[in-house]
C-alpha cells in the first residue's frame, strides 16, 4: 500500500495491522490487505 511498508516488511518488525510477523508474511499481508 505505502512505500514505507516496504522497509518495515524487510525488517519484519510490524505488520500493516501492527502485529509482529515474518518479512514474507508481512509482504503478503500488506498486498492481501
Amino acid at each position: 500500500m505505502l512505500c514505507s511498508s516496504l522497509p518495515i516488511a524487510e525488517s519484519g518488525e510490524l505488520n500493516t495491522s501492527g502485529t509482529p510477523e515474518s518479512p514474507a508474511a508481512t509482504s503478503a499481508g500488506s498486498s492481501g490487505i
